[in-house]
């Protein structure tokens, strides 16, 4: 160390900068308090993502509060930039602009102006010639918009004049032929179906609170559970219930992927604001065609005039939707919360539970439920509608992933499915005003279709 003992502001200057070296003590604790937080929330991480995300921690530091608020934050970023910033390092080798000028606050203005304008390139190779040609006028104008809001250039005049382009446009459009080429991703299209039910099931229905309002009566001897299975059951689930995901958990990634509920989201959650209007297309859709399809084909069923062009339309838009809201950290919570929603009815279904609660007819899980809720709120609960409302929903959701209108037998199965959801949906006479509650009381009979969504379920 080349100073002076006498010279304490050369010795802090040093030392702070031997903390700040490649693999140095800062960097060493930034990764280690990174791999601690991202192990409690779950996340999983490529070494890539990790590199990326260890990266903008040591340029922008550790706030001392609220640590894996701003860990989880900082990884939603990365996880939503995917490959953009391979496509910035491939424009800036492959461009002739000094490299002094991509600072980070260019490259970070350029990731938002991609993101912002909905350009698929996140999950693009960067190395495929024909897919950087395409998108190389994006990329230029990604960093056109960098530029000036580094220079705070705000006047939208000077923003077009600066744009080399605008003297040589020869007036053709984009008319965004791109969209048709946009990923539907089968996963999250199925995850955010599974998430529909177990939301209609775990919280509408109410079993995840009527299983707690159970348990905490059996712990304080108020339900005479004492051996077996049963007593196994409801004291692990007693022991774990720290360990569950909350209410408020479950219904922050509602309100993320469906915008249901009154749920506070975390910072740089994006709420899918158009997932409601998408759905109430959809199922305008539906039944228009059905009753133009029963109007045309009078007493004939084995052909229909009608076009489902509308159906197969919308249907594309809201998978396009839901691939874009159920990602990163939500996939894991739908596990944990399905896991507990198989978990709570296990115990619903013990056969001391079923007998305390089941009466001396029906002793069946619906029994049991509508009798806990008249316990707990004084009212029952109507099972077939919820029931529809959850298995339907599913099953409307899982067609989407494949969205093929000419596979007669699965497109039939797809309108049964949404006119059941929509006949038990309009029962309840709410809607999908934002001024109501999204879900209304509902009416559910037995889970008859428990074991199908289970097999279905572990495709996800």
């Amino acid at each position: 160390m080349d100073v002076k003992l006498s010279d304490p502001i050369g010795i802090s200057a040093e030392v702070l900068r031997l903390l700040d070296v490649p693999d140095g003590p800062k960097h060493v604790f930034y990764g280690a308090l990174v791999d601690e937080v991202v192990q409690e929330l779950g996340i999983s991480l490529e070494d890539h993502e990790r590199q990326r995300l260890l990266a903008r921690i040591n340029r922008e530091g550790i706030p001392p509060r609220k640590i894996s608020n701003f860990i989880f934050n900082a990884f939603q970023v990365i996880h939503d930039e995917g490959r953009i910033p391979e496509w910035i390092d491939k424009y800036e080798s492959a461009s002739e602009i000094d490299p002094n000028k991509f600072t980070q606050a260019v490259r970070d203005g350029m990731s938002r102006f991609i993101l912002e304008r909905g350009i698929q390139i996140h999950n693009l190779d960067p190395e495929e010639g024909a897919n950087f040609l395409a998108f190389q006028e994006h990329l230029a104008d990604a960093y056109q918009f960098a530029i000036q809001r580094s220079s705070n250039i705000e006047d939208p005049l000077v923003a077009v004049q600066s744009q080399s382009s605008v003297s040589t446009w020869d007036f053709v459009v984009d008319t965004f032929d791109t969209a048709d080429s946009q990923e539907i991703i089968p996963v999250n299209v199925r995850a955010a179906g599974a998430l529909f039910y177990i939301y209609y099931l775990g919280e509408y229905m109410g079993i995840f609170r009527l299983v707690d309002a159970l348990t905490l009566n059996w712990a304080s001897g108020a339900i005479d559970v004492v051996d077996g299975d049963g007593a196994d059951k409801l004291y692990s689930y007693w022991k774990k219930r720290e360990d569950r995901l909350t209410q408020q958990e479950m219904m922050m990634q509602v309100k993320r992927v469906f915008n249901i509920g009154d749920a506070r989201v975390l910072n740089r959650m994006v709420v899918n604001e158009h997932f409601e209007g998408l759905w109430r297309n959809l199922m305008t859709e539906v039944t228009d065609y059905i009753d133009k399809r029963t109007e045309a084909n009078g007493t004939t069923e084995d052909f229909s005039p009608v076009s489902p062009k509308g159906i197969e339309h919308v249907s594309s838009l809201l998978a396009y939707n839901l691939t874009e809201h159920c990602v990163g950290m939500t996939h894991m919570y739908i596990r944990e919360l399905y896991a507990q929603l198989q978990e709570a009815i296990e115990i619903l279904r013990d056969d001391q539970v079923m007998e305390h609660f089941g009466g001396r007819r029906r002793k069946t899980l619906g029994r049991v439920i509508e009798e806990l809720s008249r316990q707990e709120d004084g009212r029952g609960v109507n099972f077939a509608t919820i029931n529809t409302l959850a298995v339907e929903g599913y099953n409307i959701f899982t067609w989407l992933v494949v969205n093929d209108v000419t596979d007669e037998g699965a497109f039939n199965d797809f309108l049964d499915s949404a006119e059941k959801w929509i006949i038990a949906k309009s029962s309840e006479d709410s809607g999908f005003d934002q001024d109501e509650d999204f879900m209304e009381e509902g009416d559910f009979d037995e889970f008859e279709d428990a074991e199908e969504f289970e097999d279905e379920f572990a495709d996800f």
